[in-house]
């Protein structure tokens, strides 16, 4: 006994398959558009990331290539290699004016004591525990520290 598939007799089960049957490819393609759309659209908010990353990166590198010239050439300033307190002060308060980019500048003694500052501070301010600071001592080279609130 063979089963033998029988369209449907009545008119309105034919004209319900025959409307399925129009809007399927509709329907389909509707579905793969957006699946197409939404693969692209990741691929270009992931694009967009990773050019803001480099470009946060680049802009990082020239701080730092900037900053570092900056203090080589302050730390040959006669101000700041030889000069008193009050006039490292100025040369350093001067510099930061002009330099806004920059919270602050200060001259840092061997045992990590702040001798001179862009800013204003009395007392004593002790820098000998930071880890740029240890890190400057042991390598003699520029270091950079890390974010401060």
């Amino acid at each position: 006994m063979r089963l033998r598939f029988r369209f449907p007799t009545n008119l309105r089960v034919r004209l319900i398959v025959l409307v399925l049957a129009a809007l399927l490819p509709a329907l389909v393609f509707s579905l793969y558009a957006y699946f197409e759309h939404r693969a692209h659209t990741a691929a270009a908010a992931q694009q967009q990331a990773l050019r803001l990353a480099r470009y946060a990166a680049d802009r990082n590198e020239q701080l730092v290539t900037g900053t570092r010239d900056v203090l080589a050439l302050l730390a040959r300033l006669p101000e700041v290699r030889g000069g008193t307190v009050e006039e490292c002060n100025g040369v350093l308060a001067g510099l930061l004016s002009e330099n806004p980019v920059y919270s602050n500048f200060g001259l840092v003694e061997p045992d990590g004591r702040l001798l001179c500052s862009a800013l204003p501070f009395t007392g004593t301010v002790d820098l000998s525990d930071r880890p740029y600071f240890r890190l400057v001592v042991q390598t003699r080279t520029f270091a950079a520290g890390d974010y401060q609130v």
